[in-house]
């Protein structure tokens, strides 16, 4: 999922990881070099190679507080 500002992502996965049943489960945000950002849950491999395939760099990973 794609967005257009950094704070939009966070929001999306603080909102996000508090349905996880595992709190070892996280979600990673990266920022694209188009500028936007995409959001992967960390045990979705091939949403993680889709982003490192397309240059992204991983910015930080969500995980429950």
């Amino acid at each position: 999922m794609a967005f257009t500002t950094q704070k939009q992502a966070l929001e999306y996965a603080k909102n996000r990881v508090k349905e996880h049943r595992d709190r070892l489960d996280g979600i990673e945000i990266w920022v694209m070099p188009n500028g936007t950002y995409e959001v992967n849950h960390t045990m979705n491999s091939s949403g993680r190679n889709w982003a490192i395939d397309r240059k992204g760099q991983l910015l930080s990973t969500i995980y429950q507080e």
